[in-house]
């Protein structure tokens, strides 16, 4: 009895490798050579930890580790997201900022997506500067920098009250979270 169960579960085993072979060679968007992967990087900044007052790229806690113009990118700005294809996994070095080792070609397609742009206004709010979102809607962050169009980064303390900043809400986040504040708006430059 036992020697017919397994020899019934290998059958069945074999039956469906052949089947799933099968369906692959008639053109299934399963076959391995046609095997891609999905993920995603935010697009941040390091504030001058890395190389000191200077404003670093990073993809998520990465270097970046392709040319977004590779992919008909021409520009990417604190709060994007990219969304990347690629053909097998590569490795990243856990160090800050990170290094990631990638095959050339392993990456098959770069998709951006713009992160919403966010107005507010930096107010005094019980003696300390604090950006407040209209209509007076105090916000909680607290020790950002925010970008100069010269790439040069400064606390709120640095900026008069009433000037109006810009923070880059990622698109993928449903509630408010900005990941980064410009002095301007970055896609208007």
């Amino acid at each position: 009895m036992k020697k017919r169960k397994y020899f019934l579960l290998t059958l069945c085993l074999l039956l469906n490798c052949l089947f799933s072979c099968s369906k692959n060679e008639n053109n299934s968007s399963l076959s391995i050579d046609t095997k891609k992967y999905h993920g995603y990087v935010m697009v941040n900044y390091d504030y001058g930890m890395h190389i000191e007052n200077k404003l670093t790229l990073l993809f998520d806690s990465y270097f970046p580790y392709f040319d977004i113009k590779d992919y008909g990118i021409e520009k990417v700005i604190g709060g994007d997201v990219l969304e990347i294809t690629f053909l097998e996994d590569f490795y990243c070095q856990e160090t800050y900022p990170g290094v990631c080792n990638i095959k050339e070609g392993n990456i098959t397609n770069v998709t951006l997506y713009k992160g919403n742009v966010i107005e507010f206004k930096i107010e005094n709010v019980n003696g300390q500067k604090s950006l407040v979102k209209e209509p007076n809607q105090l916000t909680n962050y607290e020790n950002i920098y925010v970008i100069d169009k010269d790439e040069s980064f400064h606390t709120l303390d640095y900026f008069d009250e009433g000037m109006i900043v810009y923070g880059v809400n990622p698109a993928i986040f449903s509630s408010l979270n900005c990941v980064c504040f410009y002095s301007y708006n970055p896609y208007l430059e």
